[in-house]
């Protein structure tokens, strides 16, 4: 049976990405796809002239994200949630960040059992 997962994890503050790369390293995270993102209200006020009025809203807002792609066996997710929490607060905080995780049905170059 496929024990393992892409989790994923959108960090709003890139400030902390050292940490939770150190944080991925010490619980035995196997591997992990770092891409910087711009999110879709930013992205509409400085593109779409009709929404330029979200400039106020998003005063002090951070100019990219950086999404974190791993995939992990599924037991490490609790561990890894925890250890992002005490990083950069509840993920239930407005600012933090976001998780999640997908089943992997199959994969090819992860080390995994799918492979050969």
């Amino acid at each position: 049976m496929n024990n393992r997962v892409l989790f994923i994890f959108i960090l709003n503050n890139s400030d902390y990405l050292d940490d939770i790369i150190t944080l991925f390293v010490e619980l035995g995270v196997p591997g992990a796809t770092i891409v910087e993102s711009t999110g879709m209200v930013k992205y509409l006020s400085e593109e779409i002239p009709i929404f330029a009025g979200f400039r106020e809203i998003l005063q002090g807002a951070r100019e990219s994200n950086r999404i974190i792609f791993s995939v992990m066996n599924k037991d490490l997710v609790p561990k890894v949630i925890k250890g992002i929490e005490e990083i950069v607060g509840s993920l239930n905080d407005p600012g933090t960040g976001v998780a999640f995780s997908l089943p992997v049905l199959e994969s090819w170059g992860t080390g995994g059992n799918d492979e050969g």
